[in-house]
């Protein structure tokens, strides 16, 4: 492991730590707390890939994601949903 990668590991086991303990506490927020956890799985995989094309195939995946995301937020607020 690179000397770099340790910051980056110990500010993700600080956030799920804090997530998880505001999950504790909160209970309302699980669905948050669950989108967070999931996208920290995202990062973990993005940060260990060594292919380049995999790498770039998973980068355009997540951002698409995050696109139809935004777009479903914009109908389900046009709706009247949220």
């Amino acid at each position: 492991m690179k000397k770099t990668n340790i910051p980056v590991i110990c500010g993700i086991l600080l956030y799920t730590v804090i997530a998880l303990w505001q999950g504790a506490e909160k209970p309302e927020l699980l669905i948050q707390i669950t989108a967070l956890l999931v996208i920290f799985g995202i990062f973990a995989v993005l940060f260990k890939a060594r292919d380049n094309e995999k790498l770039k195939c998973l980068e355009m995946a997540a951002l698409w994601g995050c696109i139809y995301l935004f777009v479903l937020y914009c109908i389900l607020k046009v709706l009247g949903v949220l």
